[in-house]
């Protein structure tokens, strides 16, 4: 077997590597060497490789309330898994996942989870997905292979710390007493000891609930530091970061001269002392070096801060264009961004192996995936779902994906394009969420979301809507959603302005992540937009004429692209005060 030559492509280094980057890249090839091993070896059999991961999570799980109800024991091959188990979204996988959440043993899989990730689900009820220790050992499988991309591409990341976002914070505990939170908390806590965020930051400070004061010291700590790069898997916190470092200059400044930190009243006690230990000191002349960068450049930039700052790690796919184009201005024409993978709480899906793309090559050895053409899903026929070694360049498929999280082809409702390949293995990226979905900034707003938040809101206001649509308002430097609504009368109401903030509210009762978005600054305020009375019955008129039936014509509750419903017209617009 003959390997091609490297598939990495390393970013153009902007001086010598020092000894420390490659000391960093020598060991993570040691490091990770059994892990590339086995992705090489999958990339030259993808069908025999999605076999045997697959054969191997059946066997594992076959003594289980779901693996003898889907006859695991007699599962040989593939097409047999695809006969035996149906495709399911969350909803569909909803009453077994119920069970493990509520602590019934071996529903799922044979081992029990000893932490459950959250995300918001496409109801108002987030996603609790079980984190098993097999499950856990494909993620981190996943993510020790992005670990060698960044070795291979950006070596030079060793030279410093870098400034990222966590959530260690345990949400609560489900009634079986297992903890629940953002998987990045049980990431943190696995890593060892010398790595850990927690040497650079308080960890206190990632569950601040005051955004201004957080961003502040975690800006005014890393100055205290040697940052190489920004790692956060939102491009939106990578521009809000980038803003808000330029926002409090002159308070960081002061700061700097006078060996303190701002922002810390009312704050823990122990988070206070531990921001403070980690202050070295009045350092005068970088409070000098801003403020001359301030006067001539207009702006603080990253890598004008840091002379070792070197790269960016964030999604480059779906939405991620619209931030992209602003980085540039933050950060310059010529600092690599790299991709950091396909990824969620559901699983670590490609490693990506240039610093330039956006894709990556699909990440067998860490779970099954399926690919379903998108034509075929639009259509509902769900046979037509392939593994890697038939997929087809160019192609757009939505994945299934089995892991052992115990989801089994789950359809996590995400399209992908394939790009070309690795050998024979697939490379992929992300385009966007399927279906009646938003995801600006990862918030994931179904059309449940908002039919629920606006019969709450007419409810509470006694306000009838004879229609709504939410879109996104993609013109600003933060995006921000807009509500068009159409009811009798509203356009003269005096209520229009209590009635964006009502939308606003409801809709952060029925989606957690847009309610942390809004709450963290990467969601700007909303605009409320009264549409023209008759709007919506003409709406589904014009789609009858257009050959629709009329009982398919589908209520226009999202729009991604806010053409249709700024087509309505606006009787009034109420923007946020």
């Amino acid at each position: 077997m003959t390997d091609f030559p490297s598939p990495f492509e390393p970013a153009p280094p902007r001086r010598p590597l020092s000894t420390r980057a490659k000391l960093f890249r020598g060991a993570t090839r040691l490091v990770t060497g059994p892990a590339w091993k086995k992705l090489v070896e999958a990339s030259h059999d993808p069908r025999a490789a999605a076999t045997a991961k697959l054969l191997e999570i059946v066997a594992r799980n076959a003594d289980t309330a779901f693996g003898r109800e889907h006859g695991f024991g007699s599962i040989r091959a593939i097409e047999d898994y695809q006969r035996a188990v149906p495709a399911r979204d969350f909803d569909g996988l909803s009453p077994w996942l119920d069970r493990v959440v509520e602590g019934e043993k071996k529903v799922l899989t044979a081992d029990e989870p000893t932490w459950f990730g959250q995300s918001s689900g496409t109801t108002g009820k987030p996603k609790l997905i079980p984190i098993t220790p097999s499950y856990f050992k494909e993620f981190i499988l996943g993510r020790s292979l992005f670990a060698r991309a960044l070795a291979e591409n950006l070596p030079q990341l060793a030279d410093g710390a870098e400034l990222g976002m966590v959530s260690p914070k345990i949400q609560g505990r489900t009634p079986g007493g297992v903890p629940y939170g953002s998987i990045t908390g049980k990431i943190e806590a696995a890593k060892p000891e010398w790595v850990k965020n927690g040497d650079t930051y308080p960890l206190g400070l990632f569950e601040c609930d005051d955004f201004e004061k957080k961003y502040y010291l975690l800006l005014r700590v890393a100055l205290e530091n040697k940052i190489t790069r920004i790692h956060t898997a939102n491009p939106s916190t990578v521009v809000l970061l980038a803003r808000k470092l330029d926002e409090y200059a002159e308070r960081l400044i002061r700061d700097l001269e006078s060996g303190g930190a701002d922002a810390m009243d009312g704050l823990d006690p122990a988070l206070v002392a531990a921001v403070r230990k980690r202050i070295k000191g009045p350092n005068r002349a970088l409070a000098d070096k801003l403020r001359r960068l301030k006067g001539t450049h207009g702006r603080l930039r990253f890598p004008d801060v840091w002379d070792e700052f070197a790269a960016v790690l964030c999604w480059k796919g779906g939405s991620a264009p619209f931030y992209l184009q602003q980085f540039p201005q933050w950060f310059g024409d010529d600092l690599p961004v790299h991709e950091i993978g396909y990824a969620a709480t559901e699983g670590s899906f490609t490693v990506p192996l240039s610093a330039k793309a956006s894709d990556g090559v699909l990440a067998m050895p860490a779970a099954f995936v399926e690919f379903l053409p998108e034509d075929a899903r639009d259509s509902g026929d769900l046979s037509a779902a392939v593994d890697a070694s038939k997929v087809e360049v160019g192609g757009r498929y939505f994945t299934l994906l089995t892991t052992s999280a115990g989801l089994y082809r789950y359809d996590i409702n995400d399209l992908v394009e394939i790009t070309g390949f690795f050998h024979r293995a697939p490379r992929l990226k992300f385009l966007h969420k399927g279906g009646n979905m938003l995801s600006i900034t990862g918030e994931k707003l179904g059309e449940s979301h908002v039919v629920e938040a606006m019969r709450h809101v007419q409810t509470a206001l006694g306000i009838e809507l004879k229609g709504f649509t939410v879109s996104v308002d993609l013109s600003g430097l933060v995006p921000r959603y807009l509500f068009y609504v159409e009811a009798p009368g509203l356009a003269a109401s005096a209520r229009l302005r209590e009635l964006l903030h009502a939308c606003d509210a409801e809709l952060m009762r029925t989606n957690l992540e847009y309610e942390a978005k809004r709450g963290s600054l990467r969601l700007a305020n909303p605009s409320l937009i009264v549409v023209p009375e008759g709007s919506y019955d003409g709406y589904r008129r014009s789609r009858v004429a257009a050959g629709a039936p009329d009982a398919h014509v589908k209520a226009l509750h999202l729009a991604r692209d806010r053409a249709q419903p700024d087509a309505f017209g606006a009787s009034a617009t109420t923007e946020w005060e």
